[in-house]
């Protein structure tokens, strides 16, 4: 998971530069003031959140990918019934928190992006 942290400038004054998002990205910057630290860059709340997110989703996706290739392991009589339902109830759960992660990216990119609406 990504490190957070508060950056001060060096006066002491929250903040410390503006948005690096664009170094992460090979795109152009935002231009907002940067409040937050993670990964050593600082960013705007905006794109904190959305670095955030993309961590999450790819987490979620690998556990998607980790919980099916136990179920069908289980399919293959090498757990037992309960061990591949309890499995496929956690696979239930993560599949929850993608979509709720999903959606929340769409709802930062719809914020961002007006005209996207």
């Amino acid at each position: 998971m990504l490190e957070e942290s508060r950056p001060d400038a060096p006066d002491g004054r929250r903040g410390g530069g503006g948005c690096q998002f664009g170094l992460i990205s090979g795109g152009p910057g935002c231009g907002l003031p940067g409040e937050v630290r993670i990964l050593g860059f600082i960013l705007c709340p905006g794109h904190a959140s959305r670095l955030y997110l993309e961590d999450r989703i790819a987490s979620l996706r690998a556990v998607m990918l980790q919980l099916g290739l136990c179920i069908e392991a289980g399919e293959r009589g090498k757990l037992s019934g309960t061990e591949t339902a309890r499995l496929r109830a956690r696979r239930e759960r993560a599949r929850a928190r993608l979509e709720a992660a999903e959606k929340a990216r769409r709802g930062l990119e719809m914020d961002r992006d007006p005209e996207s609406r």
